[in-house]
């Protein structure tokens, strides 16, 4: 590319950003147009509302004077009609800061000390008076918003016309490079020849390109596949081994269930011979009461007295066990009583 299409380039491309800009200021001088619009929607609407609301509370407030009312109750009848005057007429900026300072008068009320006032007027009222707030407040940007946009729309005048003197300047000077740049062609005819030249070799080039992204191309479809190969086989092998771990779990769980059954039965056992071994015991000690209550009939009570002091060994291995009591008594006759 020449230095006479840079140029060019350059020149049209700010002849872009002039239009750009122009397109910009129209958007924004669109966009405050609407908002105008809007604000005076919300302001007529605002007013035709509050107009609604001061008929119906007109007549609520000349019911209301008729009552006995106290200075307070007449001093806030007063100031609404003050207020609802204004709802009827054109705004200006001296009528507007009339209607703020009553505004503020209004929001003093003392509804308090106002007992013959109904509450639904109290209500209503209050609303009023905040309706109304709302009122000049969009007055106020509804002034703002016309200043603005007439300020924009000097300035987008002004900026138009530096805008078109520039403009056709640019034109100008592209119009004179174009001119430049035909009869740089005309002198060039053998570079163009160059050119074509280089554009066959540059599409030779892109053809070898293509050719060899085709063969990269399958050289990755074939390691994509293996990878996928070997992937399903890893899972099917890791899929073989977990099995495989959860039977052996499984086979240890069931061992371990079957000994922990064992060991209840074992347990179970011992328990029934400790039992076995207690009412042996308790049979002995009812023998050896029998034997006793014997010998005292017989008169033997020494040996009775031995008898139950006689302490019962236990055997370690819960079989049956043997007693051997020797007990002595009438030593002038020489008899022993052997107890097995």
């Amino acid at each position: 590319m020449g230095e006479s299409e840079i140029k060019i380039k350059s020149l049209e491309a700010e002849k872009l950003e002039i239009k750009n800009v122009k397109l910009e200021i129209e958007q924004k001088l669109r966009d405050f147009e609407e908002k105008n619009s809007e604000l005076e929607k919300e302001k007529n609407d605002t007013r035709l509302e509050l107009i609604k609301q001061t008929r119906e509370l007109e007549d609520k407030i000349k019911e209301l004077e008729e009552k006995q009312l106290n200075e307070n109750e007449k001093s806030i009848l007063r100031n609404l009609g003050e207020l609802f005057k204004f709802f009827d007429n054109q705004f200006d900026d001296e009528s507007v800061a009339e209607l703020e300072k009553l505004i503020k008068e209004c929001e003093e009320f003392n509804f308090i000390d106002a007992p013959n006032l109904p509450d639904n007027f109290k209500l209503e009222s209050k609303g009023l008076i905040k309706r109304a707030n709302s009122l000049a407040k969009c007055y106020h940007d509804l002034q703002l918003a016309k200043e603005e946009t007439e300020k924009l729309k000097v300035e987008n005048q002004k900026k138009e016309e530096e805008n078109k003197e520039k403009v056709e300047k640019l034109n100008q000077e592209i119009k004179d490079l174009n001119s430049k740049i035909e009869k740089e062609l005309v002198d060039n005819s053998e570079q163009e020849k160059q050119m074509v030249e280089l554009w066959g070799d540059l599409e030779q080039l892109r053809n070898d390109k293509n050719s060899q992204m085709v063969s990269l191309q399958k050289q990755l479809d074939g390691v994509q596949t293996e990878t996928s190969q070997l992937i399903e086989k890893i899972k099917k092998d890791t899929a073989e081994a977990v099995q495989t771990e959860q039977r052996r779990l499984l086979e240890a769980e069931q061992k371990l269930t079957a000994q922990i059954m064992t060991n209840k039965v074992q347990e179970q056992s011992i328990g029934r011979l400790k039992e076995r071994e207690k009412e042996l015991e308790k049979e002995i000690e009812n023998i050896k009461e029998k034997i006793i209550q014997e010998l005292k009939e017989k008169g033997l009570e020494t040996a009775g007295l031995n008898l139950k002091n006689t302490s019962t060994p236990k055997s370690s291995n819960n079989t049956n066990t043997k007693y051997n009591i020797m007990v002595r008594k009438n030593i002038s006759n020489n008899k022993t009583f052997i107890l097995e």
